[in-house]
């Protein structure tokens, strides 16, 4: 399987978006566009995840134990790094003599984060329907206050928010690994069109926020990239090349829309406008990698590839490092201004960040993931290596057509 190496790129921008969108003093530049756009980040992982899964699934349904497989290879791949995290956190958390709240721990150790609060949600949609005037707006609406500077004195507990997004995709590969492995192409297609329509009109409804109901079709948006390009290969130039210009046309008009909606009304926003983008440039990156434009070349670049292998845990870890590293500044008492004390904050924050999945990723995952054919070997009860038939080139420099069956991102 031949690898791109863009998507690596991809990755380390959409850490850092997350990263502007949480760290003080960043996220109030540019009238607080990162603490308003910063979610951008989370909706590219999820498309890009989304595509890269259903890959995987297609490609399993032609194989032994397709679904011990998938999942032994996804827990390989989550559950170390997670883990790590809750030890860090719970263990700072009993350091600094905070309270433990069992039901939290339960929700986070189940990937429960995403459903928080969706009850209320649920039951906010029967009331729309029989009161016409609380008809919500078409799009969703971000804070129109001003953003706070910096985090409340939260508890360490606080600082596994954005584990929302991994509950998300864990509950999305549950759910979707049956469906692809039992459906035909055009019934995944359908399924993957139903939950995109639905997921736009929850999002519809006021108190969507975070929750994997209104999420999940960012995923199913991916997927039906992934299936566009295995159709993509059987047909003629002619009609591929149509299918692609039809693509540009359409995700190109989404952007437009989503920047002059930006434009005329910055508090607004529509993730459906975003992953429609995101769709579009995910196919044209796909189709260009390893070329010799500037954008591909940008992602391609040694550094923005390394930090985009370790994003996972850069983005697990990142928010828990700030918290950690802000009371560590604030016990050194030192004599500074507030604003010179959240820049010394962040920039050491980024710097453990960076730090600590480095090490994460050369003693825990790397290694780990270096026995996932060895295990993947064994489930199938064969003593044969998958390695024999997964090979990954270390870059693309080949056709601009490429067989979706032939992608993949190392340590899938």
């Amino acid at each position: 399987m031949r690898r791109i190496t863009e998507f690596d790129g991809l990755r380390a921008f959409a850490v850092g978006l997350v990263i502007l969108d949480h760290y003080a003093p960043f996220r109030n530049f540019a009238h607080s566009a990162p603490a308003r756009y910063g979610g951008l980040g989370v909706d590219v992982f999820f498309v890009l995840s989304g595509f890269l899964i259903t890959t995987i699934l297609l490609k399993a349904k032609s194989e032994e134990h397709p679904y011990r497989v998938f999942y032994a290879r996804r827990t390989l791949r989550i559950l170390p790094p997670f883990l790590l995290l809750l030890i860090v956190v719970y263990g700072s958390a009993l350091v600094l003599r905070e309270p433990f709240n069992k039901a939290s721990f339960t929700a986070q150790v189940l990937f429960l984060r995403s459903f928080k609060g969706t009850e209320v949600f649920l039951q906010s949609i029967p009331h729309v329907f029989k009161t016409p005037e609380a008809l919500p707006a078409l799009f969703g609406k971000l804070p129109s206050s001003i953003i706070p500077r910096d985090y409340g004195r939260l508890p360490m507990a606080s600082s596994l928010g954005p584990t929302w997004s991994l509950s998300v995709e864990e509950w999305f590969y549950v759910i979707w690994a049956p469906v692809v492995l039992l459906l035909s192409r055009r019934g995944i297609a359908a399924a993957a069109t139903l939950s995109c329509i639905v997921g736009f009109f929850l999002r519809w409804f006021p108190g969507a926020g975070t929750n994997f109901f209104t999420s999940v079709d960012i995923l199913a948006t991916g997927a039906l990239l992934a299936l566009w390009f295995e159709r993509r290969a059987t047909l003629s130039p002619a009609k591929a090349n149509f299918g692609d210009t039809c693509i540009a046309v359409v995700s190109f008009s989404a952007t437009v829309g989503l920047v002059v909606l930006s434009w005329l009304h910055r508090d607004l926003i529509s993730r459906t406008l975003i992953e429609i983008s995101v769709f579009g440039g995910l196919a044209w990156l796909i189709r260009h990698s390893g070329e010799k434009n500037a954008l591909a070349a940008i992602l391609r670049w040694k550094p923005l590839v390394y930090i985009g292998s370790i994003s996972y845990m850069i983005y697990l870890i990142h928010l828990p490092m700030y918290f950690i590293i802000r009371r560590i500044v604030e016990s050194a008492a030192f004599p500074v201004s507030e604003i010179v004390e959240m820049w010394l904050v962040a920039i050491c924050s980024i710097c453990a960040t960076l730090a600590f999945a480095a090490l994460s990723w050369k003693y825990l995952e790397e290694p780990v993931l270096d026995r996932k054919d060895v295990i993947t070997a064994y489930l199938k009860r064969s003593g044969r290596s998958d390695r024999d038939k997964i090979r990954i080139s270390p870059a693309i420099s080949g056709p601009q057509d490429v067989d979706v069956a032939s992608l993949v991102v190392v340590r899938d």
